[in-house]
């Protein structure tokens, strides 16, 4: 990328200022460092200065607030690079993107539209193919078509190399974490059967955790772990709330409760202990007091 920004300064048809090039190839180099607030700061200072350079100072704003989950404010940058250059040196990305943060922001369907546009005519590496079969997957999933976009995207995992587009593998394997614990935390108690098909959604999504981890993206993982934690604990809830209060449980449904939530508590405590590793304070924060009201739980049992 710093290539393409140095190649760009150098060219006789689209010059760019020096100082401009230089706050340009600052962001690039703390967007690799994940200094995502840092790049964001270089590249707009490059943005205020006029030039040929503007699309990509807006792509590499749009890239650090995706980055960072926030993906409304990423697709405004994007719209706005694309709209200085429609046909700019950074387009095809940009079409790109856009399709990910309108899938992001729910809207999928119209994300479907720009993947498809984004791969249009394109020869495509082995890691830029892997990217547009996972995300083709993620919206078909985010469409709502559970059964369809659950085949789709595990189809496209299947198919992927563990060590590429690793981000994409990630976020794919937790889109289909919290899609199948949400079904399973709408099923209910009311039998056996409901309970044990939450059991499986939930164990499917403790498989997903565990082949998320390897990928090294921790902000996915947290979120996986958490999602898991708070299905476990929504499960005892709503077991005892069949009941009326956890003094009213019987002696089998009250083991089968404690057995859920020790299973939560040890998951936010996992949780705490990732989000330490990768010094992410909110996570831990969230983390420890999630884990503090369910051991208050566990102990009122």
């Amino acid at each position: 990328m710093l290539i393409t920004t140095l190649a760009l300064a150098a060219s006789a048809d689209s010059p760019i200022r020096e100082d401009a090039a230089q706050h340009l190839v600052e962001a690039w180099h703390r967007f690799e460092d994940d200094d995502y607030a840092g790049a964001r700061q270089a590249a707009r200072s490059a943005l205020e200065i006029p030039g040929s350079h503007d699309q990509e100072a807006a792509y590499v704003m749009g890239r650090a607030w995706q980055m960072e989950g926030f993906s409304r404010d990423a697709l405004l940058l994007y719209r706005d690079a694309l709209a200085r250059q429609p046909h700019g040196a950074f387009t095809d990305k940009l079409e790109f993107h856009i399709a990910e943060t309108l899938h992001d922001t729910g809207e999928s369907a119209e994300a479907l539209r720009w993947l498809r546009q984004a791969k249009r005519g394109r020869e495509l590496g082995l890691k830029d193919a892997a990217m547009f079969d996972l995300n083709e997957a993620m919206f078909v999933l985010g469409k709502g078509s559970t059964k369809r976009g659950t085949k789709k995207v595990l189809a496209a995992l299947e198919e992927t190399d563990h060590d590429i587009a690793t981000w994409h593998q990630a976020k794919a394997r937790t889109l289909l974490v919290t899609t199948w614990l949400d079904v399973a935390d709408q099923l209910g108690t009311d039998d056996a059967t409901l309970l044990e098909r939450r059991a499986i959604l939930i164990d499917g999504a403790r498989k997903q955790l565990e082949k998320t981890i390897p990928t090294q993206q921790p902000d996915f993982t947290l979120d996986q772990i958490l999602r898991i934690a708070q299905s476990y604990e929504r499960l005892g809830d709503d077991v005892v709330t069949t009941f009326g209060n956890p003094a009213d449980l019987p002696p089998d449904e009250r083991k089968k409760v404690e057995a859920v939530w020790v299973k939560a508590t040890r998951f936010y405590d996992i949780g705490i202990r990732h989000a330490a590793r990768t010094s992410s304070d909110f996570d831990l924060e969230t983390f420890e007091s999630a884990h503090a009201v369910m051991v208050a739980k566990v102990d009122a049992l």
